[in-house]
């Protein structure tokens, strides 16, 4: 299981660097912005109607669609899904010190 943990983190890690490569790759960005400015009155009108609170998770928002928040995503949800097989390692580990024992189908008996 801690094989299993360590290949899926290497492989996110892997994949992060792939994603984001590919966000980076994309298309460049518009030099002539037709919205230019209406973010600042946009922003200036969602917090007088709905609070700043609106306004902290649209940037949160922002900076998660960036290259570096797309693959610091697939960066956090495959450590996330690591640890799961670390941590089942640990307790398989663990009821071995024990003395847990199996049936003779791999079941615990008890």
């Amino acid at each position: 299981m801690r094989a299993t943990g360590t290949l899926v983190l290497a492989g996110g890690v892997l994949l992060a660097v792939v994603v984001y490569l590919v966000a980076l790759s994309g298309v460049p960005p518009d030099p002539v912005d037709p919205l230019e400015g209406h973010s600042r009155s946009a922003d200036r009108q969602m917090g007088a109607l709905m609070g700043n609170w609106v306004n902290l998770t649209s940037g949160w928002s922002d900076a998660l669609g960036s290259p570096i928040g797309k693959a610091a995503g697939v960066l956090v949800l495959s450590t996330l899904f690591a640890a799961y097989f670390y941590r089942v390692a640990w307790v398989m580990d663990d009821e071995k010190a024990d003395g847990v024992n199996d049936g003779p189908s791999g079941s615990a008996s008890g």
